[in-house]
């Protein structure tokens, strides 16, 4: 996963969280902080959660109320025996639901299923996306390549976000280079193709296991169309889940705007 989500236990000294933190570590960037006010803002403010865990064990209602306008989504558990504060956490628009150690498994499974849920964060997965696709390209290039290494890399990254329709070489990607960076279409192919030529070599002379598109390259030198879409397709199958969010997020953000004109 490229876009880990943000929890925010508040708590730091409830050790009851310690089991479900253990098991969400791997997945999730966790951040804890102390039962006050001042300190849920401070994280919220600075780390923007996906979520807010807390436990009525060490945190007052007080805290809760006030918390509430610093957070869009908070979950609180607690023990059996403050189950009176049910009705007020229901007034306060709160998820909650009694908390004991054998529910430590349901409240995992709660928090993976609201966080696949949840908003993606569009903006840093995109950047992590070119970042990865970069780091993909330049791992195997050359100084000699550099324009062809420019060229594909933006081409992987036209295609990976231009969701729904059928993608054209010439139609469409090497006019979108050539908008971007005054080239002619035909100087812009001859450096794909000698950045494609170089790759295919280099495979060829190391035959390594590990080398990115190995077995798409084992098949044979690929035209420049070829390995542009088969580069674009090894990075959206590995993080299909994410760029599924990320187009209904951006969807959801269109029709948002659309709206607000009408």
């Amino acid at each position: 996963m490229l876009v880990k989500h943000s929890l925010l236990f508040i708590g730091s000294l409830d050790e009851s969280f310690n089991e479900l933190i253990d098991r969400l570590k791997n997945d999730f960037t966790i951040h804890t902080c102390g039962c006050t006010s001042a300190s849920v803002q401070f994280y919220t403010d600075n780390y923007a959660p996906d979520l807010v865990v807390c436990s009525l064990e060490h945190c007052d209602m007080d805290v809760l109320r006030e918390a509430v306008g610093l957070v869009e989504d908070m979950l609180v558990v607690f023990p059996s025996e403050r189950s009176s504060s049910v009705k007020e956490l229901q007034d306060l628009g709160l998820k909650h639901f009694t908390f004991t150690t054998e529910h430590q498994t349901a409240a995992e499974r709660y928090i993976r299923m609201f966080c696949k849920a949840a908003k993606i964060k569009a903006k840093v997965f995109r950047e992590r996306i070119n970042k990865l696709v970069y780091d993909k390209a330049n791992s195997f290039s050359s100084s000699h390549c550099k324009s062809g290494l420019f060229y594909v890399v933006e081409a992987v990254k036209y295609v990976l976000f231009t969701e729904g329709k059928y993608i054209s070489l010439r139609k469409d990607i090497y006019p979108y280079l050539s908008r971007i960076n005054g080239s002619t279409q035909a100087s812009i192919d001859n450096a794909v193709r000698r950045y494609v030529d170089y790759v295919y070599q280099k495979y060829e002379n190391e035959k390594d296991s590990e080398f990115f598109l190995g077995s798409f390259l084992e098949l044979g030198k690929p035209t420049n169309k070829d390995f542009i879409l088969e580069f674009s397709d090894r990075i959206f199958f590995k993080y299909r889940d994410e760029f599924y969010r990320y187009f209904s997020c951006i969807e959801a953000d269109a029709h948002k705007k659309e709206s607000l004109r009408i």
